[in-house]
């Protein structure tokens, strides 16, 4: 999914309010945006699945859980 938004405004030069189309206001790091952005600007946003992070993640908390029950035993 693409999402399309104007930099709203950027707060304390760390924290951007970015304005979605018709959608609302969402914050967003300022260090995340594109060089030489500033209010006015137009960004797009790619929001996708990442499903071998989320494997990765998944095998880590899997490991994690299983180191921890053989510590109590």
């Amino acid at each position: 999914m693409k999402i399309t938004a104007v930099i709203d405004k950027i707060e304390n030069e760390t924290q951007a309010v970015l304005e979605i189309e018709g959608k609302g206001h969402i914050a967003w790091p300022a260090e995340l945006l594109p060089e030489n952005c500033s209010a006015g600007c137009v960004v797009s946003i790619k929001i996708e699945r990442d499903l071998e992070k989320e494997k990765s993640l998944k095998e880590n908390i899997l490991n994690l859980q299983e180191k921890l029950l053989k510590n109590k035993r």
